[in-house]
């Protein structure tokens, strides 16, 4: 049975019974793929479970990124985000300004 799991920007740490994607052909990916670039290369309602560990802050722009993780996801189907506050802060000020209060 193929993988069910997503690992979007593996880098180096490719994840276990998981397709594992990179912009870089240089690093342990099992497909290459610039994530800026849509569509993706997967069928949609593909995957259980998206992991997106320290990358969405280096997209260009992330509600078409977020779009096409939502496709490719099962309907109901958790995507596993990882990025620090600072990161989370910068993100949401470049694309959703609305949402973001500092104080």
């Amino acid at each position: 049975m193929p993988p069910t799991r997503l690992n979007i920007g593996c880098g180096q740490k490719p994840l276990a019974d998981a397709v594992n994607l990179d912009i870089s052909a240089t690093v342990s990916a099992d497909v290459v793929h610039d994530l800026n670039v849509t569509p993706w290369p997967f069928a949609a309602d593909s995957f259980d479970e998206v992991h997106a560990y320290d990358v969405l802050e280096h997209v260009v722009d992330v509600i078409p990124v977020l779009e096409e993780i939502h496709r490719i996801s099962k309907p109901g189907r958790p995507l596993r985000d990882r990025s620090t506050l600072l990161e989370r802060k910068r993100l949401y000020r470049r694309h959703a300004p609305s949402l973001v209060r500092l104080e």
